[in-house]
């Protein structure tokens, strides 16, 4: 499937599909890497490299975030970065108190694990019809061979 007929497939009701949770958890994940070296430095308990270092990589994955929301039919690639980048805190933020760098792993598992659902075809639909039908007309026979 070509990358064009992927987001016209993305387009429309299927559009409201994304994985928002994975999404919010890999957005909640680099705001928590954020704000713990933003809060060292402050404190003037961290040096200006280390905590630009860890502002730099929490930004880097609440960017994968924002774009995997943007950009829908991507969302797998933005996951996968956001997760390395997340793993990668531990050095720069110390994974925002572990705590950010947990949410932006699930989150960007969740992102790589999502696919839209696919449609229903017609075929499909009456396949499972015609199965309930032959269901009911079993319990129906079964019903009267028993009782007469």
């Amino acid at each position: 499937m070509s990358e064009e007929e992927k987001t016209r497939q993305l387009e429309g009701p299927a559009r409201r599909r994304r994985p928002r949770l994975g999404l919010a958890l890999l957005g909640l994940g680099g705001l928590c890497i954020i704000w713990m070296p933003l809060v060292l430095y402050l404190k003037e308990f961290a040096h200006f490299s280390m905590a630009f270092g860890g502002v730099v990589i929490g930004l880097i994955v609440l960017g994968c975030a924002v774009l995997g929301w943007i950009y829908p039919s991507r969302v797998q690639v933005f996951g996968a970065v956001g997760m390395v980048f997340s793993i990668l805190s531990l050095m720069g933020a110390f994974g925002g108190l572990i705590i950010g760098m947990l949410l932006g792993i699930t989150g960007g598992c969740l992102c790589i694990a999502w696919g839209p659902k696919p449609e229903k075809s017609s075929r499909n639909r009456s396949r499972s019809k015609g199965r309930i039908r032959r269901l009911f007309s079993r319990s129906e026979g079964s019903e009267h061979s028993t009782g007469g």
